[in-house]
């Protein structure tokens, strides 16, 4: 018996191993700051905007830099309701609940609905914000199809 060939069953993940070099490729060539600087531009941005949207809370949204991602919740909507609805009527995917993390969402004020997450990076378009946006607004004030 040779080590590690022994250990090794079935196909190894190339798909996986090609998809990851060039992550990381795309990665260096670009720079991490670079990335870094889009993605709290775009989410600056949508915080900003969310905020104008009536009854629409987001959780923290004082953050000087983010990763990406949004968290806000609804006083009039039930966040799973949100985010069935966002999928539904709008094709936008969202994660809702307690993510993990209960207690932060009592604290919150969000009690046992948690939130609503919206990721973005460095791919995300404006007008895919703008889309998001003209959804929010729509579904707050109960004009969506």
């Amino acid at each position: 018996e040779k080590r590690p060939d022994v250990y090794e069953a079935g196909t190894m993940n190339m798909t996986g191993i090609v998809s990851l070099n060039e992550g990381v490729r795309f990665i260096l060539k670009e720079g991490v700051d670079k990335i870094r600087k889009r993605k709290t531009e775009l989410s600056d941005y949508l915080v900003m905007e969310m905020s104008k949207i009536k009854n629409i809370r987001i959780n923290a949204p004082f953050l000087k830099e983010r990763s990406g991602i949004v968290s806000f919740f609804s006083e009039t909507i039930d966040s799973e309701d949100m985010g069935y609805i966002l999928e539904a009527s709008y094709g936008i995917i969202a994660r809702t609940g307690l993510h993990c993390a209960p207690l932060i969402h009592e604290r919150l004020g969000n009690g046992k609905n948690g939130s609503v997450r919206i990721s973005l990076y460095y791919f995300t378009k404006e007008e895919e914000i703008e889309f998001f946006l003209k959804a929010l607004k729509e579904i707050q004030e109960n004009k969506f199809v």
